[in-house]
């Protein structure tokens, strides 16, 4: 895949009941928008042209735990790798994801980089529109699929809808699809960014995903979320810590 720089950038795909992500590869897919990756977004003659070989993030802190088959969580320490058809610039964060039964509680921090002329997003989701519809009312959005978004207030969110013109994944051809893609777009130059928001797969509406969760702790030394329905405190920590034994 020619155009698949990002696809180590933070990728959560979430899919339905019926296995159905919303995905289309080969028609119209924006590949600098992956769902959950924290990336630039380059247009599709920009993400061209990289080697036909691995690019691998700086940082070595990346794992996840998960607690009796309920709870779970991932984290990364992420700086991003050069590609030769772009100004190196390097994009750092911190990203994690909370699994607490039927939420995922994502979060974002330290998003960094210098000033570009492309503006640096996190996304949420990309689907096709063929059967489904996606709905935005206040902070809760769904996808194409019936995947549900709670997006606390305060954030750059931007959701568009419409005909994507792309390239197929060996650049073969030229593709078009219609989506509806939802982002938090951080700007051509964040210095300590932030976003959050939640996962709920299948849900048709917000209930009171709101008040499930407490953020403790959201910076560059940790990310501290406590899961209010079950008292399930998981975290993060990037530094600052020290183990024994």
């Amino acid at each position: 895949n020619v155009h698949g720089q990002y696809l180590s950038y933070g990728v959560l795909n979430v899919f339905n009941a019926d296995g159905d992500g919303g995905h289309d590869f080969e028609n119209g897919w924006d590949w600098a928008r992956m769902p959950g990756a924290t990336a630039v977004h380059y247009p599709i003659a920009e993400v061209d042209g990289r080697p036909h070989a691995r690019q691998f993030n700086s940082k070595t802190f990346v794992g996840g735990v998960e607690l009796n088959n309920q709870f779970g969580l991932f984290a990364m320490d992420f700086e991003d790798a050069p590609f030769p058809n772009q100004p190196h610039s390097p994009l750092s964060a911190k990203k994690s994801w909370f699994f607490f039964g039927d939420r995922v509680v994502a979060l974002g921090s330290g998003i960094t980089r210098s000033a570009d002329a492309c503006d640096v997003e996190s996304t949420l989701f990309q689907t096709k529109l063929e059967d489904g519809s996606a709905t935005t009312k206040g902070d809760w959005l769904t996808d194409a699929v019936g995947n549900g978004y709670y997006v606390p207030e305060g954030q750059n969110l931007m959701v568009t809808n419409g005909v994507q013109k792309s390239r197929g994944h060996g650049d073969e051809m030229a593709t078009a699809g219609e989506y509806v893609t939802a982002v938090i777009n951080h700007g051509v130059s964040p210095q300590g960014a932030l976003y959050e928001y939640v996962v709920c797969p299948g849900a048709e509406s917000k209930g009171n995903v709101a008040d499930s969760y407490n953020v403790i702790q959201q910076n560059d030394a940790a990310h501290i979320v406590e899961d209010l329905r079950s008292g399930t405190i998981a975290a993060a920590l990037f530094s600052g810590f020290k183990t024994t034994g």
